[in-house]
C-alpha cells in the first residue's frame, strides 16, 4: 500500500515537474526571472518585463550584459520612430523581430542589424526598421511571443504555484522514502 502512495506522489511530482518546466519557458519569454532556461533568444539577448517601471509596465530586450537594446522610449534617427511598447517578437537563431507601436500609435517592426553585429562580434547589437514588404520573407520559422500584462501576472503565478507544490511535494517524497526505509 506505501509502495502505491509512493508511486502516485512520484507521479504528481513527475507531472508537476513537467508542468513547471513549460510554464518556465513561457515566463521566460515574457520577461520575467527564471532560475534557468533552456534556450534563449540569438545574440544572447534576454527579454525583461519590469513592472516596477513608473510608467505602466515596460518590456524590453537586453544583451548580455544586461543593457536595454529595444524598449519604450528608444528613438530611431533613420525613420524617425520612438517606441510607445513593445507588442511582441518572433525569432529563431538568426535574427530577432520585435513589433512595437509608436508614439503616433502606428505599428512597425523591428529586425537585428546582423551585420552590425557579426563585425563586433555580438556585443553591440542593432535594430534597423523591417519594411513591411520583407515581413514575409523573415517571417518564416519564427517562435512569436506577444506581450500581455495580464498574462504575464498570470503565468508568473502559476509557475511560482507549482514551484510551491514541488517543494511541497519533495517534503512528502523524502517522508514517504524514510517510512518505507525505516520498514525494512
Amino acid at each position: 500500500m506505501r509502495k502505491i502512495q509512493l508511486l502516485t506522489v512520484l507521479l504528481l511530482f513527475l507531472s508537476n515537474t513537467v508542468l513547471y518546466l513549460i510554464y518556465n519557458d513561457k515566463a521566460y519569454h515574457l520577461g520575467i526571472d527564471c532560475f534557468f532556461r533552456i534556450k534563449g533568444l540569438p545574440f544572447h539577448l534576454k527579454p525583461n518585463f519590469d513592472d516596477s517601471a513608473v510608467s505602466d509596465y515596460q518590456f524590453y530586450i537586453s544583451d548580455i550584459e544586461d543593457y536595454p537594446v529595444i524598449g519604450a522610449g528608444f528613438k530611431f534617427i533613420d525613420s524617425n520612430v520612438e517606441i510607445k511598447r513593445i507588442t511582441g517578437y518572433g525569432y529563431n537563431n538568426k535574427y530577432l523581430i520585435v513589433k512595437i507601436i509608436d508614439k503616433e500609435t502606428k505599428e512597425d517592426f523591428f529586425i537585428t542589424d546582423v551585420e552590425r553585429t557579426a563585425k563586433n562580434d555580438n556585443t553591440e547589437v542593432g535594430f534597423k526598421e523591417l519594411d513591411y514588404n520583407d515581413l514575409n520573407k523573415y517571417n518564416i520559422n519564427l517562435r512569436w511571443t506577444y506581450i500581455d500584462v495580464q498574462e504575464i501576472y498570470k503565468i508568473r503565478f502559476i509557475r511560482n504555484i507549482l514551484f510551491s507544490f514541488l517543494i511541497i511535494q519533495i517534503f512528502f517524497i523524502y517522508r514517504k522514502l524514510s517510512k518505507i526505509r525505516n520498514e525494512a
